[in-house]
């Protein structure tokens, strides 16, 4: 009996913990659907999941069309919470915007370190939004 009393407090302090992480993501996303594709521009995350202890977090962009693309060199992350996508929020409020071009026929990726990040990633759905195309990815 102990042992279950056990289990059942660390599931709730669990669950606690990340429902005071979803409640800090309140800004919602400005747009909530992007493709992942458009205009021979595609978006991937490297890996389709990442660790909680993941320390950075890459989107590679293939530049398959016959123009270059620019994009900045921030990834922004975004978290769906109960069907609603949610900016994940950075230690800083603003970024110096230099840019990236991706030649045709090239590839670039853009990351983001875990320390730039406000809070921890836990358990979800998430996906890395650069200029107007995100990839998805999950941690777990």
């Amino acid at each position: 009996m102990k042992k279950w009393t056990v289990v059942l407090a660390f599931l709730a302090l669990l669950t606690a913990c990340q429902s005071q992480q979803e409640e800090k993501l309140t800004e919602k996303a400005h747009v909530q659907d992007m493709p992942q594709s458009e205009n021979g521009i595609t978006v991937t995350a490297e890996g389709e999941v990442y660790s909680t202890e993941t320390e950075k977090v890459v989107v590679l962009v293939q530049n398959d069309s016959e123009e270059e693309f620019t994009m900045g060199t921030h990834l922004f992350l975004e978290k769906k919470i109960d069907g609603v996508w949610h900016e994940f929020p950075y230690d800083r409020d603003h970024f110096t915007e230099a840019a990236i071009a991706v030649l045709p026929g090239e590839s670039s990726g853009v990351g983001v370190s875990m320390d730039e990040l406000k809070n921890e990633l836990t358990p979800g759905e998430y996906r890395g939004r650069i200029s107007s195309l995100a990839a998805p990815f999950k941690v777990e």
